[in-house]
Parts: structure tokens; C-alpha cells; sequence
């Protein structure tokens, strides 16, 4: 039986701990055979032993023995608990049939029984056991028996796969990372160098492992003024370095450095990621003339538009999106968007969308209802050259003729679609019978009533949906629910029947 892995993590200090109680464990255990042979002469008798069921009770044990024939002759432990058993619980039973369902247990039942001492691993219920079979003989030399204790090393071995796991996952998620990371000593001796560091750098992590990052720079005063920095800072140091490759060829890295502390609070190592930014430098006023020909173009473009910064803040925005949003220009550029749309519901939403662009770089489409108005965003991500900065520029489509005039020609389908269902369920058709509907004459759900107060009030299906946001789909197979079990399959018979029913007033 595999024991379940489980996302928990163990330090090493944590194992060592484990080892230790262990082998403290292990100790107790051998003063436990010593004492197998003379246990075995009395625990059938009426003899007190207080001293050993203490020892038993309290260690993460248990003792088994059985007969030459397997049968269980006693059964305690403190452990016994893990495999939901209670002390002496099996006496009297078959070890080959409490643990049938273990091949490997009765193979080492089997070999002990044999006369040969044997020391098993096994695992039940999820519990991990070091198991030391011992045979018992008589006088004659013959095998009368075995005595088994097994000892608990679960905890042990959670620490232990936990430990396996998150080294695993550390060393996977170290080379899968897409930007280049390299792990030094305090020193700033390298350690290690993940695939994208060594594709940046022409470097293997084997070459350069014990040589100082003095290799990455094109001089040694650069090496050493950033060392300055690092014993300065306390926090991330981010810094535009020119770093050269094994080939000799230079380029301008956007570097962060930071340290890695221990529990004590003492410096392990450092930590440097790079990322070569020569490219976006060189395109930097390329850059700078597309800023400046967006910028036109969204001042003139009509619609609703405006550039956002990674801060969120306002870069640029055109004279529709200042009269939508009721500031004036002059004051909306260099504002702090969160601030200005802090009363707006949508605005976690919208902002969401725009540090994801900012994030993924990838242009993004989305509607919502602001004020019984729809309006449809597009976001793109662009880069400022002269700040260096990502930023977001934004365009809102006022689409709610559109939507209104797409929800009517819904409206019309769907009440087509219900007449026809009407008469087909009437059986106005030449040559078909009336069909059987199981849900005529049913009541209608709390729900459903609701759906048909708000259809009586006039509002559409899309408005209906808004209202308890819920997709249209299911307003529609609501509403036509209703139909069904009304017999009703007009707007009019509806409201006619909510008044009626006082679901409605006549005002309304």
C-alpha cells in the first residue's frame, strides 16, 4: 500500500530530529528482544510486568507473537491504534488471515516461521513499520514460534518523501524557469546555473561552479561596486548591468539580486536573476516614435481611450474617455486609475484584466454593463521607451445599440420557437397527436416565479440574467420552464397571469 503523498514541507534540521528519536526508539527496541525469550515463558502466565507495558505503551511500538502454527498469542502496543486495532483485539486469530490482504507480511511470517531472523519494511493503512522477526524455539531447537516488533518510522518517512519531493520540485521549477537565475555562496562563489542562465551566459553550471560571478562582468570595479551595494541593501537590489558572455560579446542585463536567508537570520547565499535587455535598449527610440504616433492616433480616434502605466497610472487618455469618466484632462493624466474608479463595481474586475495584460504581454477582449450601458474593452500591451516602462492602452466601444437590437432579435426567435412548441404541445398540426408534457400542470418553483415577475416588469432575458447573474441560457430554459407548466406562451398571457396571480400590480 502507497502511502499518500501530502503538500507539506520538512526542514533538514526537522529530520535530523526524527533520526534521532529514532534511534532512541531503535535502543528501546533491542532492550525489547533482549527480553523476547524471557517474555516468552511469561506472557501466558499471570506474572506482572509492569516496566515492560510501560515501554510498550508509551514508544511507538508493537509486539506480536504467534505460534509455530501462526496463530496470534498476543497482540499490544501503542501503534496498534494506527492500524485501528486495540490491544489484544487478534488474539486468538490467524496472522495469515488478519493480514491476508499482505502478501509481503506472510512472506516474512512464512520465513520466520522457517527459523530465519528477518528485518521487513511494510507499510498498512498508510502507516510505515520496520518490522524484526525473531524465532522462538523449545529446548529441543525446534521453532515454537516468532515474536515480531514492529516499530513506527511514519513520521520519519513523511519528512523524508516530503524532503525528496520539494528538492525534486525546487531543482524542476529551477531549470523550467524561462529567465536566467544563478545561485552563489555569500562570497558570491557560483553554486549553480539554471538552462537559461547557461544560454545567456555560454556558460555549462559545471564549468564555472566555485568561480566568482567576477566572470560575468566586463571589469572587475563593476564586480566589486555591486558587491558594495549588496552588503548595503537588506532588501532586492535591482539594478541594468553590462554583463559579457563566454564569447566575449557584451549586453545590458536587467538584474535583481537578493539574498537567501536561514533560519537564524544569517546570509545562506545570493540569489541574481538576469534578463537580457540590449534589444529593447537599442529599440528604444523606435519605440519612443510609436508612443508618439499612438498618441495621435488615440487623441483622434472616436472613441474612448487611454494608456496605462505598470503603476496604474494614467500616461495619456483622449477627450471621450475624460467626458466619460467626468474629469478633465488636464487632471486625469498621471492620476492613479484605482483611485479614480474606486466607486465603480466593475473596477476589480477591469483592473484585473489589465495587469494581466501587463503580466502576459497578450492583447485582451472583454464586455460588461456599466450604468445599464455595455461597452466592449480591448486592451494592448505596449512598452514606453523613454521610462522603460510596460503599459496598457485601452479602448472602450459604447455597444449597447448593438446588444440591444441583438437581445431583440433573441426575443423574437425565442418567442417564435415557443409558439411552435405551443402548438405542437396543442397538436395543431395535421396528422400528430397532442404531446405528452410532463411538466404540465406542475407548480412553479421560487425561482421560477421570480423569473416570471421580472418578464411581467417588462425586463428581457439578458436584463433578467444581469439582474441574478446568471447566463441567458439559463433564464431562457427557466422562462420556457414556466411556459410549459402554465401552458402559457406568450409575454402577454405571462403578465396577464403574474397579474392575476398578484405577482404583479397593474402599475407595473
Amino acid at each position: 500500500m502507497e502511502l499518500e503523498s501530502k503538500p507539506c514541507s520538512y526542514s533538514d534540521e526537522y529530520v535530523e530530529q526524527l533520526q534521532a528519536e529514532l534511534q532512541q526508539t531503535r535502543s528501546d527496541v533491542e532492550w525489547l528482544k533482549s527480553r523476547c525469550c524471557h517474555w516468552w515463558n511469561i506472557f501466558k502466565t499471570d506474572e506482572p510486568i509492569p516496566m515492560l507495558n510501560w515501554v510498550i505503551n508509551k514508544t511507538p511500538v508493537i509486539i506480536w507473537a504467534i505460534d509455530e502454527n501462526g496463530k496470534i498469542l498476543l497482540s499490544e502496543g501503542k501503534s496498534l491504534v494506527s492500524l485501528d486495532l486495540k490491544p489484544g483485539e487478534v488474539v486468538g486469530e490467524s496472522v495469515f488471515d488478519v493480514f491476508a490482504d499482505y502478501p509481503s507480511i506472510l512472506a516474512a511470517i512464512r520465513r520466520v516461521l522457517m527459523g530465519e531472523p528477518i528485518t521487513t519494511e511494510v507499510s498498512i493503512n498508510g502507516c510505515y513499520f520496520e518490522v524484526e522477526h525473531t524465532p522462538i524455539t523449545d529446548s529441543s531447537g525446534e521453532v515454537c514460534g516468532a515474536v515480531c516488533v514492529s516499530l513506527e518510522v511514519t513520521r520519519r518517512r513523511r519528512a523524508e518523501q516530503a524532503l525528496s519531493q520539494n528538492e525534486t520540485y525546487y531543482q524542476e521549477v529551477f531549470e523550467a524557469l524561462p529567465i536566467a537565475v544563478v545561485t552563489t555562496t555569500p562570497q558570491r562563489e557560483i553554486i549553480k546555473m539554471n538552462q537559461a542562465a547557461e544560454a545567456l551566459f555560454g556558460y555549462k553550471s559545471d564549468e564555472v561552479v566555485g568561480s566568482l560571478t567576477e566572470i560575468f562582468y566586463d571589469n572587475k570595479k563593476a564586480f566589486m561596486d555591486l558587491g558594495q551595494r549588496y552588503s548595503e541593501t537588506n532588501n532586492i537590489l535591482k539594478v541594468n548591468l553590462p554583463l559579457h558572455k563566454s564569447d566575449g560579446s557584451s549586453f545590458i542585463s536587467e538584474s535583481v539580486c537578493l539574498k537567501s536567508i536561514d533560519r537564524n537570520g544569517s546570509v545562506s547565499g545570493l540569489i541574481s536573476i538576469h534578463r537580457d535587455i540590449t534589444e529593447e535598449k537599442k529599440a528604444a527610440e523606435l519605440a519612443h516614435w510609436h508612443e508618439k504616433t499612438l498618441q495621435i492616433m488615440i487623441d483622434a480616434a472616436p472613441v474612448k481611450a487611454l494608456m496605462l502605466d505598470s503603476d496604474f497610472c494614467v500616461q495619456f487618455a483622449n477627450q471621450h474617455f475624460a467626458e466619460h469618466i467626468g474629469i478633465p484632462l488636464s487632471k486625469l493624466v498621471g492620476a492613479y486609475t484605482p483611485k479614480l474608479v474606486e466607486n465603480c463595481p466593475l473596477s476589480p474586475h477591469r483592473l484585473k484584466n489589465v495587469q494581466t495584460v501587463l503580466d502576459t504581454g497578450v492583447p485582451l477582449s472583454f464586455t460588461d454593463n456599466e450604468n445599464g450601458r455595455w461597452y466592449e474593452h480591448h486592451l494592448a500591451p505596449l512598452e514606453l521607451a523613454v521610462s522603460q516602462k510596460k503599459c496598457v492602452a485601452i479602448f472602450l466601444h459604447d455597444i449597447t445599440e448593438r446588444i440591444q437590437q441583438e437581445e431583440q432579435e433573441r426575443e423574437r426567435i425565442v418567442e417564435e420557437l415557443h409558439e411552435v412548441v405551443s402548438d405542437m404541445l396543442e397538436g395543431k398540426f395535421d396528422g400528430h397527436t397532442p404531446l405528452k408534457d410532463e411538466l404540465r400542470d406542475k407548480p412553479l418553483s421560487p425561482r421560477e416565479k421570480e423569473v416570471l415577475r421580472e418578464i411581467a416588469s417588462g425586463l428581457t432575458t439578458k436584463q433578467i440574467a444581469s439582474k441574478y447573474s446568471v447566463s441567458t441560457k439559463t433564464v431562457e430554459s427557466q422562462r420556457l420552464s414556466i411556459m410549459r407548466k402554465l401552458r402559457l406562451f406568450t409575454v402577454a398571457e405571462l403578465t396577464k397571469y403574474a397579474i392575476r396571480k398578484k405577482l404583479v400590480g397593474l402599475e407595473t
